[in-house]
C-alpha cells in the first residue's frame, strides 16, 4: 500500500489492494490453493495490478491540490529508456542528424532477487521504438535493470534491423548518465544487451526528456539515456567516383577547400594520415566551402558520406 496525498491529517491516507490471493511463479513452492501459479500468468496479474496502484495513486493525488510545483515529491517510481538509432558513420555516437530506427523491439530485466544482477523473472515488458527511434519503461520500482534490443522480431526479412550490424564505439558502463552513446554489444542476429543500470527515485539524469508533473519529480527519477547504435552492413566504400559526382578542389589546398557534389551527401569529416578525427560538417547545399587555414600542413582523408546509396566516397587532399 503506498500513502497519498500530501497531509494525511487533512487529505491523506492510503490506497492499494488487501485481502488479496497470493500469486505464485513456480507451482513447487504453490499451496495447493494458490492461484495463477504457472510462469509468467503471475508476472502479468502483478504487472496489471501495479500498473493499476500506480494510476489510482496518481489520480488521488492530482485531485487533492494539496501540492506545490515548486516542491515536487519522489514519485516512488522510476523509467529507463532512450533511443535505437542508425549510426551511419559508425562512431558510436549518436550524431544529431543520424536518424532513430522505428519498430525495434526492446525488452526489459529487472533483478528479482536484489543480488545486483538483472534477470527474466523481474520481466519489465516489451516495447516497440516510435517513429524517431525513441522507447521509454515507466512505473518501475527503483532497482538494477538491463535493457535488450531483443533477437526477435528485429534482424528477420522486412523487419527493422535487416541488414545492420551492432555499431562500434561501445560504451560498457550503460550507468554513466551519457546520452547518445552506444550502450549495446552482441552479435547480430542475437540478442544486444546494454550493461547493469541502477535507477533511483532522485539520483538520475536530468534534463533527459522525462516528463514534467506538478506532484511528482519524474526528472530525478527517470534515466534516459541507454542508447544503442546500429550500422547498414553493405556500407560501401568507393574511392574513385567521377568529377560528375564529386568535385575536391584545390588539392593541394591552402585555405579553403570546396567540394561540390550532385549525390546525396549526408555528412562529410575529415581525418588525418593516423586516423584522428579533425572536423565534421554536416553540408546544407551541393556546393561546400570549408575553411581548414587551421590545419597543419600534410596529408588529409576526407570521408563524404552519402546516407541514400548507403557509400563513403573516400578522398585524399594535400594541405599545405
Amino acid at each position: 500500500q503506498e500513502s497519498v496525498g500530501c497531509d494525511d491529517t487533512s487529505y491523506g491516507g492510503h490506497v492499494g489492494f488487501v485481502d488479496t490471493k497470493p500469486f505464485y511463479i513456480e507451482d513447487t513452492v504453490a499451496p495447493y490453493d494458490g492461484v495463477f501459479h504457472f510462469n509468467n500468468h503471475a508476472l502479468t496479474f502483478l504487472n496489471i495490478g501495479k500498473s493499476m496502484g500506480n494510476e489510482m495513486i496518481r489520480a488521488i493525488n492530482e485531485m487533492a491540490f494539496c501540492y506545490d510545483c515548486d516542491n515536487q515529491v519522489a514519485p516512488n517510481v522510476v523509467s529507463i529508456g532512450n533511443r535505437v538509432w542508425n549510426d551511419i558513420d559508425k562512431d558510436g555516437i549518436n550524431d544529431p542528424d543520424e536518424p532513430g530506427i522505428a519498430g525495434v523491439s526492446v525488452q526489459l530485466w529487472g533483478d528479482s532477487d536484489d543480488d545486483g544482477i538483472p534477470d527474466g523473472q523481474v520481466f519489465g515488458g516489451f516495447q516497440k521504438t516510435d517513429a524517431n527511434g525513441y522507447y521509454n519503461f515507466g512505473g518501475l520500482r527503483p532497482g538494477n535493470y538491463q535493457v535488450f534490443v531483443m533477437e526477435l522480431d528485429n534482424w528477420g526479412p522486412g523487419q527493422p534491423l535487416e541488414d545492420f550490424q551492432p555499431t562500434n564505439g561501445f560504451v560498457a558502463d550503460a550507468n554513466n548518465d551519457i546520452d547518445f552513446d552506444n550502450n549495446g554489444f552482441g552479435d547480430p542476429f542475437t540478442n544486444i544487451a546494454s550493461g547493469i543500470i541502477t535507477l533511483t527515485v532522485d539520483g538520475e539524469p536530468l534534463n533527459d526528456g522525462d516528463p514534467f508533473d506538478c506532484i511528482f519529480d519524474y526528472d530525478k527519477a527517470g534515466n534516459n539515456s541507454v542508447d544503442f547504435g546500429f550500422y547498414y552492413a553493405d556500407m560501401q566504400i568507393i574511392e574513385e567516383v567521377s568529377e560528375e559526382e564529386i568535385q575536391v578542389f584545390p588539392n593541394p589546398v591552402l585555405n579553403e577547400l570546396t567540394i561540390k557534389n550532385n549525390t546525396n551527401l549526408y555528412q562529410i569529416k575529415i581525418f588525418d594520415v593516423l586516423g584522428r578525427l579533425y572536423r565534421t560538417i554536416n553540408p546544407t547545399k551541393e556546393t561546400e566551402t570549408i575553411n581548414i587555414s587551421t590545419l597543419s600542413n600534410g596529408v588529409y582523408f576526407l570521408n563524404l558520406i552519402d546516407n541514400m546509396s548507403h557509400s563513403v566516397i573516400r578522398k585524399k587532399i594535400i594541405k599545405e
